[in-house]
């Protein structure tokens, strides 16, 4: 394990982060990386120890580490809504933004940077996509054969979906269904686990949340295909294998399986435009449960509430089914 390169900052708050920045800055540091990480990231933990040696082999650049959940201010004004993500600033103007684990393609930026053999105008942010997949979902191209329709109510199977931690006074029914007046809120705290179920399996491309945008939904994580319906002590005590693979164990009767989708950091602009979610590889084909834990709310009420769940099919390609 490589220790703590010197030049790598690791903030405690957003005031120290903008402490150090400003520094920096002031000090005509040429190029400055900002890393946004989460805790919960499983891709974080997979670029960790690679980032290190890239910092110590790069003692003339300066890095700052940020958690995302111990600075919040930080990453919202950036726009941060993908772990791990890598924000590059030169003379202290942001010049690129990227989210992705891939140690190789973080270097080649770092190098192309160093060496000046990329001419980014000064004041120009362009991205990148990462080669391996984000640990949260993002964008992703689809072409017009592709886009898919809006999951009817006669493929949703409603009396098998449930949510668990919902006050006693609402139905599920009233935010998956089509045409549908009303919404759901937490009962006791923010989370929610809420388990969708479809007729058949299908290919899912998107979703979407509709809520307000002061305790609608934050931070969500989207599984699938469990053998069995989880609840929060499984949701929190999972196990991670290389596969992406979560084995839950039921103390009382069973063991079961149960995949991640992703994870996701929906804005308050996500919630009030009701946008499309993309799912961002082939694990969203042939599903036929899904199942959404909301870990927290935009303002970190003890009410969260959901005014609409929508799910978007698509049309599979050759292409993405290699990935």
């Amino acid at each position: 394990m490589v220790d703590k390169p010197k030049n790598l900052n690791t903030p405690e708050n957003d005031f120290e982060f903008k402490r150090k920045f400003d520094e920096l800055v002031n000090n005509k540091e040429p190029l400055i990386v900002v890393k946004f990480f989460a805790q919960w990231c499983y891709h974080c933990e997979l670029i960790n120890e690679p980032f290190k040696e890239i910092v110590s082999a790069h003692a003339n650049v300066q890095f700052i580490n940020v958690d995302i959940d111990v600075c919040q201010n930080t990453s919202e004004l950036h726009k941060i809504t993908c772990v791990p993500s890598f924000v590059f600033f030169v003379e202290g103007t942001k010049v690129l933004g990227y989210c992705g684990s891939s140690a190789e393609l973080f270097e080649e930026h770092l190098t192309s940077f160093l060496t000046k053999k990329k001419n980014l105008p000064i004041g120009a942010p362009t991205t990148s996509q990462p080669s391996n997949p984000p640990s949260t979902l993002s964008p992703k191209r689809l072409t017009q054969n592709q886009l898919g329709a809006r999951v009817t109510d006669d493929l949703i199977a409603v009396e098998k979906c449930r949510v668990l931690n919902m006050a006693p006074k609402y139905e599920l029914s009233n935010v998956i269904k089509m045409g549908m007046k009303g919404y759901i809120e937490s009962h006791v705290g923010s989370q929610m686990l809420i388990t969708v179920m479809f007729v058949n399996k299908i290919n899912l491309g998107s979703f979407s949340v509709s809520a307000p945008e002061d305790c609608g939904p934050k931070l969500i994580t989207l599984y699938y295909n469990s053998k069995s319906n989880p609840n929060f002590k499984d949701i929190l005590n999972y196990r991670h294998d290389e596969c992406f693979e979560y084995v839950f164990k039921n103390t009382h009767t069973f063991n079961f399986n149960i995949i991640e989708l992703a994870k996701k950091i929906l804005t308050a602009e996500d919630l009030r435009r009701k946008a499309r979610i993309y799912f961002t590889d082939c694990r969203s084909d042939n599903v036929q449960k899904i199942i959404i834990y909301v870990q927290n709310n935009q303002k970190n009420t003890n009410k969260t509430r959901i005014d609409a769940l929508s799910f978007f099919m698509y049309k599979p390609d050759k292409a993405r089914r290699r990935i």
